[in-house]
């Protein structure tokens, strides 16, 4: 045949005309009995009209007795069209002189297969196909009939197009060897692996891919695989490296798939470049050595698999004592039962969670010896099923502090107390002395001012201005002192009402400097309503005492979060320096020299001991000379509808 292709003695692999339904005994195609025996076998019929290539049969003069399924949808003509002509039909007049001769070749006993030919469709149009044709010869090497299959070789083309792209653009190397490991195929990927090109390696020993040490146990390896191939990966538990055409090495994972052909075992090995893997894994395998806490890693059965570094040295056991062993053997015994039972409930519902909340949990050492942990379980999936890793802290010194830390906390709250009470009584006792000491010195100068000389009325003076002074002094501490110790519980207030209160005690004040107080909604807040009036008068006696030349203006605005208030009070004032926004919250701190403004300097230590008493904060945003703002915070109250 003219385009195509002939060979002798050649059946294609699993060819489904080989063994018993190739035999010429027996066997009905159809309704045309081929060979000999009387008994028609309808199966074969029905198997060959489910193949999904061409099948036809002939009998010795050439005439078609059988036409499958896929033969009418290969060609166009049905089984009734077909069965009965000449098996040249669908051959171009061309090419039909080739095909006499391919029967020809039949009649001496010879199988053909044409590897490309073209057949004619029913509508005109010319069909690329491959197609492979079987003699059937009775006893006496007589012909009694032909048996040909054929499919779309176009078809079979793209699909081989398809699986050398497949092959070609794979993330991973793969070659193909033959059973003495010569390479027959390889890919690009496998010579950017290797550093070599195609021709390099085609028809050369795979080992030259395998470090020198390993060629002899590979070449072993590789027998063994020939005798009992089956797919595998390559090195199960091993570590395996690549060569690379200068000589450098590269850890590989290979897995093996064992391709059986008609010329002989072939195996197609894929490879990976598992460099970037071990990478990973030696960065977790150092920063699992080096945690400053125990790692183990538990099976589902609660052994122990994995631990790290600081476990041996929290626990005193070597690394090979403990794997293997259970996870209660870390554990102290009055607890193992229970523990048994924990596991097996965070085994039917796992989750990331710190183990033993709210209970004390102590390891047990190889020594015996116990101390007090804190462990974080975290669920995974290992390559064995699920496990459990755990990370062990030892919070004995944790816990020495925080015992520590309590006792000085009572130490200091009695310490408080005392000096709360004592700054109080103190303060109190001090009100009738000082009284009488002002009072005496105020009838002093009235009655001997100008009477004395001069340097008597200065000293007058300074008597009389310093008990004063002491006199508020003595005053605004029993204040800041009545904060911890008079407090009242707190409760939902209105904050706009008791504003109101305080601006209507300080009008006279406000009036006489001119003072213009702007105030926007204020929601309810958690407070002592004393103590939020004081804090109120605290800080706008203060935005009206530090005045620049211009009149006041003070405005008071709040912005309500889901669970805080936050009330912010602004000024045009002479401002602070804020280098000094901690020191004015201090007792007795002024930043003006003491004749310029009146005051103690506790004003702001009493509204910070307020804000912190209710629980909230407050700071200050200013520039000198550009006025100033203080926020501070309180709890809301939720609304009266809410209540």
């Amino acid at each position: 045949m003219s385009a195509a292709t002939l060979e002798g003695d050649v059946n294609p692999p699993g060819n489904p005309l080989d063994g018993e339904l190739g035999s010429p005994k027996g066997i009905r195609l159809g309704e045309v009995p081929i060979g000999e025996g009387s008994l028609p076998l309808e199966l074969p019929g029905q198997i060959l009209q489910s193949f999904e290539f061409a099948v036809v049969a002939t009998d010795a003069q050439g005439q078609i007795s059988y036409w499958n399924k896929a033969a009418e949808e290969l060609y166009g003509y049905s089984p009734a069209e077909a069965i009965g002509r000449s098996l040249d039909f669908v051959v171009p007049e061309a090419d039909r002189r080739d095909l006499l001769r391919l029967i020809g070749g039949l009649r001496r006993g010879r199988d053909m297969q044409i590897t490309h030919a073209l057949h004619r469709h029913k509508d005109g149009s010319l069909i690329e196909t491959s197609a492979t044709f079987k003699a059937l010869l009775d006893e006496q090497g007589e012909l009694l009939g032909i048996v040909a299959t054929a499919s779309d070789a176009s078809k079979q083309r793209r699909l081989n197009e398809r699986l050398l792209l497949a092959f070609e653009s794979s993330p991973s190397g793969m070659v193909m060897v033959d059973d003495k490991g010569t390479i027959l195929m390889l890919n690009a990927e496998t010579e950017r692996l290797f550093g070599y090109k195609r021709q390099e390696l085609l028809g050369r020993k795979v080992d030259i891919l395998v470090p020198d040490r390993f060629t002899d146990l590979h070449q072993h390896h590789r027998a063994s695989f020939a005798r009992n191939h089956t797919r595998r990966l390559m090195g199960g538990g091993r570590e395996l490296y690549g060569r690379r055409q200068d000589g450098s090495e590269f850890p590989v994972e290979i897995g093996l798939t064992p391709v059986e052909t008609r010329d002989g075992l072939l195996v197609l090995g894929v490879i990976a470049d598992i460099s970037g893997r071990k990478l990973a894994e030696e960065r977790f395998r150092i920063a699992l050595e080096s945690a400053p806490c125990g790692i183990v890693m538990v099976d589902h059965s609660g052994k122990i698999i994995l631990i790290n570094l600081e476990t041996e040295r929290l626990f005193g056991y070597s690394r090979s004592e403990l794997i293997g062993r259970a996870i209660e053997d870390l554990i102290p015994q009055r607890y193992r039962k229970e523990h048994v039972s924990l596991r097996d409930g965070f085994a039917r519902q796992p989750e990331a969670r710190v183990m033993g909340s709210g209970r004390d949990l102590f390891g047990l050492r190889k020594d015996g010896s116990e101390f007090p942990v804190e462990v974080g379980l975290n669920p995974i999936m290992g390559p064995d099923g699920p496990a459990v890793l755990c990370a062990i802290l030892d919070i004995t010194e944790r816990n020495q502090t925080a015992e520590l830390l309590r006792i000085h906390a009572e130490e200091l709250q009695r310490s408080n107390n005392d000096l709360e009470q004592f700054a109080y009584v103190a303060s109190h006792d001090l009100q009738e002395p000082l009284r009488m000491v002002a009072s005496y010195v105020e009838l002093l100068a009235e009655r001997y001012q100008g009477q004395l000389d001069e340097r008597a009325d200065k000293y007058i003076h300074y008597a009389v201005d310093g008990a004063r002074r002491m006199k508020q002094l003595v005053s605004d501490l029993l204040s800041f002192s009545r904060v911890g110790t008079q407090g009242k519980p707190l409760q939902p207030l209105e904050t706009e009402q008791v504003l109101r209160g305080v601006l209507f005690e300080l009008r006279q004040l406000a009036e006489e400097n001119e003072a213009e107080i702007m105030v926007g909604p204020l929601p309810r807040v958690m407070a002592d309503e004393t103590q939020l009036r004081q804090l109120f008068q605290n800080l706008l006696s203060n935005a009206l005492k530090f005045r620049s030349d211009a009149p006041p203006k003070i405005t008071i605005t709040a912005f309500r979060s889901v669970s805080e208030v936050t009330i912010s009070l602004s000024d045009n004032g002479v401002g602070i320096d804020m280098a000094y926004a901690e020191r004015v919250f201090q007792m007795f701190q002024r930043l003006h020299e003491r004749g310029k403004y009146e005051g103690s300097g506790i004003g702001l230590a009493i509204a910070k001991r307020i804000v912190e008493r209710h629980g909230g904060r407050i700071w200050l945003e200013s520039q000198p000379g550009q006025g100033c703002t203080f926020h501070f915070t309180l709890r809301a109250a939720a609304p009266p509808e809410a209540l």
